[in-house]
């Protein structure tokens, strides 16, 4: 029972840390540490900590870039998106299937698609699962996702969400 209480509190915890980062990114009082970075650069310098998140899953993560130069975001807070993008497309994937992390710069937007192989989600779920506490079939806090959302929009962009070819998976791409 008092490991039960500890893991409740922590469960806690990190959803009131959530909660604030939220609070600070709607009130546009979040400070971003805007750097212009080679974006195929620091997706490769991500991948051996993806390799070893996907390995955890049995699983295997695939990069792919297009378009050569820079691009200016957070790397803090980019990679905060990407690896909880990967998490959850892991949480979903088959055991044995290859997660796509693909990236496309061009002249004026830089875009990163996670792609996995699982069942998919359906347009009510699509619809609802950046909203704050929309937890889905993982049980999760219902806000790693919505945080990605308010952190694409800081950045001024955008996140969506798509069903993966031929119904099956998913496509989520900011």
């Amino acid at each position: 029972r008092f490991v039960a209480q500890l893991d409740q509190i922590d469960r806690l915890s990190k959803m009131v840390d959530e909660l604030l980062l939220l609070a600070r990114a709607d009130s546009q009082s979040m400070v971003l540490d805007l750097m212009t970075h080679d974006s195929k650069r620091f997706l490769t310098g991500l991948m051996g900590d993806a390799t070893v998140l996907a390995e955890a899953h049995g699983c295997e993560i695939r990069l792919s870039h297009d378009g050569p130069g820079n691009a200016t975001f957070d790397a803090r807070w980019i990679r905060q998106i990407i690896f909880n993008l990967l998490s959850n497309a892991l949480r979903a994937a088959p055991e044995h299937s290859t997660v796509a992390l693909r990236s496309e710069l061009m002249p004026r937007s830089w875009t990163v698609t996670v792609i996995d192989s699982g069942p998919g989600v359906d347009d009510a779920q699509r619809a609802r699962m950046f909203d704050r506490f929309y937890t889905g079939a993982d049980g999760g806090t219902g806000l790693g996702l919505a945080i990605c959302r308010s952190i694409v929009e800081l950045h001024g962009g955008t996140i969506t969400a798509h069903a993966g070819a031929n119904g099956r998976g998913l496509s989520v791409a900011f």
